[in-house]
């Protein structure tokens, strides 16, 4: 198997847990260079990963090449980093949420499919052993026919519903949500499904 040349884009304190997790998975990634609007935070970061370290993307992605590249950075420029890297014909690992409106996750699902990348959001709910155990309850019908389902997550409201969708295995027609008062800490939302 190829190890791919991956790089990161951003430096903040989402990118470091992703920084750390490369590593881990050395038969298959090779971190090459981290990128940042900040000089500072761009060289310390490539400093302590013994990488390069970027200001500029598209230097960057020049120079190095790589195969993947993680975006790490506010979700309000996802759609920005995801149309230069698959214009380059670098695969797109993007951190939650994948966009902040529908017209730039479109486009950032636009331009993987024209440019022939591959991309993924981060969410990896659905894969915390948990969350694969509640999906094998319902996949093996122990809970019987499942019609509704409530689900009280505390570590994010966007990974509740990750984790039901894999947990119910349907199509979602329509989500409503609601914040709530500001004694209650909980989120509300109601998740439409396909039978």
């Amino acid at each position: 198997m190829k190890v791919l040349k991956a790089v990161v884009i951003g430096t903040g304190n989402r990118a470091q847990a992703h920084l750390g997790v490369i590593p881990k998975l050395s038969d298959r990634y090779q971190l090459v260079a981290v990128c940042d609007i900040d000089p500072e935070r761009a060289k310390t970061t490539a400093s302590a990963w013994d990488v390069q370290g970027y200001t500029d993307l598209e230097e960057m992605l020049k120079k190095e090449q790589p195969d993947v590249g993680m975006i790490a950075v506010q979700a309000e420029i996802h759609h920005a980093f995801a149309r230069v890297l698959a214009e380059h014909k670098v695969h797109i690992l993007t951190e939650t949420p994948i966009a902040l409106t529908m017209p730039c996750a479109d486009t950032m699902i636009r331009v993987a499919k024209e440019n022939g990348v591959l991309m993924e959001v981060s969410e990896n709910a659905r894969r915390w052993p948990v969350e694969r155990l509640k999906q094998k309850l319902v996949a093996e019908g122990v809970l019987g026919d499942v019609e509704s389902f409530y689900l009280s997550y505390v570590s994010g409201s966007y990974h509740g519903v990750a984790a039901v969708r894999a947990i119910v295995g349907a199509d979602v027609q329509g989500v409503v949500g609601a914040f709530p008062d500001k004694e209650i800490i909980r989120e509300r939302g109601q998740i439409e499904c396909s039978g």
